[in-house]
């Protein structure tokens, strides 16, 4: 899966602070941190949870191919309460090698907060779900899109209760309960499918703009476009 990604010499790759042409010593390093040798012969999955905004890459770096704006390392963006399992760890310890649910690819460590299957589980599959039906939502001062849920744990007629990821200093999952107003941004459970949902959820992306990869978070691509929709179905 890992060298399934094999563009590195497709395009000219950039440093993506300086934005120069990195070196071919550079490129190897990039290479060098998939840490291939020390892959076992058999994998303990990790599972994990992401706690923020995260890029999924196909190599361990922020460095960019082709051009800032149409990057060939940008495979997508994994949403704030995204379930991942976790493969594989880079050289460096700073990258997850990660299957999400549509996409594989690499993730900075910091972006997931690690928990059991179970966990996992109980958190994506809730008894009552809290919907994010709006373009996107600020919770806990992260950037959180159309079509993400999470645990309902109560409402009043004010607000809702829900169970929000966090990472502790250890790594692990804190979930923490979050109060948020109740207003047309949420939804208690998946909206109905019918064509009136469908075409209100498309229209409320009219006017954005088009980001390959998802790479600008107030952007989206083709692919993220129709997930966010169906997502909330």
């Amino acid at each position: 899966m890992i060298t399934g990604y094999s563009n590195m010499n497709r395009y000219t790759v950039y440093d993506n602070d300086s934005k120069t042409a990195i070196s071919t010593t550079t490129k190897n390093q990039i290479l060098a941190n998939r840490n291939l040798d020390n892959i076992p012969d058999s994998v303990n999955v990790k599972f994990g949870l992401i706690v923020d905004f995260g890029w999924l890459r196909s190599y361990p770096t922020n460095h960019y191919s082709n051009n800032y704006s149409m990057d060939r390392f940008q495979e997508t963006t994994l949403n704030v309460g995204e379930g991942v399992a976790i493969y594989h760890i880079s050289q460096d310890g700073n990258w997850y090698f990660v299957q999400a649910e549509n996409y594989n690819g690499w993730v900075e460590k910091r972006h997931v907060a690690i928990c059991s299957y179970d966990e996992l589980k109980a958190f994506l599959q809730p008894t009552k779900r809290l919907l994010v039906i709006s373009d996107y939502s600020i919770i806990e001062e992260k950037h959180v899109r159309m079509g993400q849920s999470f645990p309902l744990l109560s409402q009043n007629n004010a607000s809702y209760k829900i169970n929000f990821p966090k990472v502790a200093s250890d790594g692990s999952l804190n979930l923490v309960e979050v109060e948020l107003p109740k207003t047309s941004a949420y939804h208690v459970g998946y909206l109905t499918y019918n064509y009136k949902n469908v075409f209100e959820q498309a229209f409320k992306l009219l006017g954005i703009d088009y980001s390959w990869g998802d790479k600008d978070k107030l952007g989206r691509d083709c692919s993220s476009t129709m997930n966010a929709i169906y997502k909330c179905f």
